[in-house]
């Protein structure tokens, strides 16, 4: 069900998706919904994809945490070598990758949160800053 290739395809969507949700509709003082209904229909559909890929990035990263040991066949030597490599910058990949899933909850976390605001926005209307 996870694997690292949608995992990867979601996670780089999620970054994607990001620009019709910013670009396309500049709220005013007034803070109504854009007049053209080819721009709404395109952020309505941006929202939901949203909020169901940050739910698929949520749920692979519980499913990380539980069987997550990408060094398990590393010494630390191994591991202090590689981290020198690259004049120093190995270590921040080594901690990135060791903390991938954490990272991927605290990711799809904010963008549930702010999908589900898109979604009261764009499809009921209520904004919840006045």
């Amino acid at each position: 069900m996870f694997k690292s290739e949608f995992i990867t395809i979601s996670i780089i969507l999620s970054f994607l998706i990001v620009y019709p949700l910013t670009q396309l509709h500049k709220v005013g003082p007034d803070k109504t919904l854009p007049q053209d209904k080819i721009i709404l229909l395109i952020i309505r559909i941006s929202v939901i994809i949203t909020f169901a890929n940050s739910i698929y990035i949520f749920l692979s990263g519980i499913y990380l945490i539980t069987d997550w040991h990408p060094f398990i066949n590393a010494s630390s030597a191994d591991l202090a070598i590689q981290s020198v490599k690259g004049g120093g910058k190995g270590g921040i990949f080594i901690i990135i990758i060791k903390f991938l899933p954490y990272l991927m909850i605290a990711w799809s976390l904010l963008n549930l949160f702010t999908s589900s605001m898109g979604i009261g926005y764009y499809f009921f209307h209520k904004s919840w800053t006045k």
